[in-house]
């Protein structure tokens, strides 16, 4: 099978189609799961026509952090710098088993990451196989730089659908740019090793992604990770554009976002999602913001969040280990943001998706 590049971005249907395409098999077991199709049609009406606050139903995009720990130091990722603003730990197997038997049979895609190297956490793939056991399509992303043999056969065998390999260049050179601490030739060497037990084992599973943020630094090396792909045989390749600090996007207005992430931003604007003439981001968009209606986000200690990118405690809608997703879902802080994007509405209660509407700041 030859690489694909795909388009920049996460739509989350778009992907998911992609994924049953290439895993067929896969498609049966989502049949056999009525509540979860059921859920996805009636969830996206709501989205679409209705935007209503109170969501009939759950989201069938789910991202669960499995630790927040990570062995690079990324300068636009708060993990990567260090910062404050949410507890350190890893998630342990019952509270991640008690999250999927809970909404599990709603589910259709669960994200196993998010703020941390996912690998670090001892009952990854054990997490993985419980949520395949319920036929949800599982993806991760990973930086590969903590992965042995065992881990190789281990990962083909949980049935993961789809692994990101992080990797921002093509060269030691241009990876050590952004992902310090990063080791190319050991990525890529992870990367043959599981290719090659795939093969052995004949399996399609897991799907390889080369995901690549193209800076400055790194976009003279597009060719050659695009030639290098096809050569080790990953399926998928995704050129992706940076956006400005991860912490603190959601308080900056597109033009402030330019001025954080400028000096690193490619000079071709393919790849860029600014817009250098103009000193702004290129898309603003306004009431538009799928996430509330259509997935949830769940850091590892049971916190809920609107969305993967908000980092701090104090944004948090709840803590889901505790009161059980169900009571989360439709409390004030979900309904209130729901207004918000829909029709403007200002609330009494002030969440990030409302610091981020009234900043342009969605993505």
């Amino acid at each position: 099978m030859s690489t694909r590049e795909l388009t920049p971005g996460r739509d989350q249907i778009k992907h998911f189609l992609i994924f049953i395409k290439d895993q067929p098999r896969d498609l049966f077991g989502i049949l056999m799961k009525p509540k979860a199709i059921l859920n996805f049609f009636l969830v996206e009406f709501q989205h679409r026509f209705l935007k209503n606050s109170r969501i009939a139903g759950f989201p069938y995009h789910l991202t669960i952090e499995t630790g927040n720990f990570c062995t690079l130091h990324c300068p636009l990722c708060p993990t990567g710098q260090g910062k404050e603003g949410l507890p350190k730990g890893f998630l342990v197997s019952a509270d991640f088993k008690k999250i999927i038997d809970e909404i599990g049979d709603y589910l259709l895609i669960l994200e196993l990451y998010n703020w941390g190297e996912p690998l670090l956490n001892k009952g990854f793939f054990e997490m993985i196989r419980y949520a395949r056991n319920k036929n949800i399509i599982v993806t991760t992303s990973s930086n590969l730089n903590v992965f042995d043999d065992e881990m190789t056969r281990e990962l083909i065998q949980s049935g993961l659908n789809l692994l990101m390999v992080s990797l921002d260049g093509a060269s030691q050179e241009t990876v050590e740019t952004y992902q310090r601490g990063n080791n190319f030739a050991k990525v890529i060497g992870n990367i043959k090793k599981i290719v090659k037990e795939k093969r052995r084992l004949k399996s399609r599973k897991p799907l390889l992604q080369w995901k690549f943020f193209v800076t400055k630094y790194t976009e003279k090396e597009v060719p050659e990770a695009k030639r290098l792909a096809e050569e080790i045989g990953v399926n998928y390749v995704e050129f992706a554009k940076i956006l400005c600090d991860m912490s603190q996007r959601f308080f900056l207005d597109p033009e402030s976002q330019f001025e954080n992430i400028k000096d690193w931003l490619p000079y071709d604007g393919r790849y860029s999602a600014y817009n250098n003439n103009f000193k702004r981001r290129k898309k603003a968009l306004k009431n538009d913001c799928s996430s509330l209606w259509t997935r949830s986000v769940m850091n590892w200690d049971g916190t809920i969040f609107p969305c993967c990118n908000v980092y701090g405690k104090k944004w948090g809608f709840g803590n889901a280990l505790e009161k059980g997703f169900a009571m989360i879902w439709n409390n004030e802080d979900y309904r209130s943001s729901r207004k918000r994007i829909a029709n403007g509405k200002i609330s009494v209660r002030k969440t990030i998706c409302c610091i981020c509407a009234q900043n342009q700041a969605m993505q």
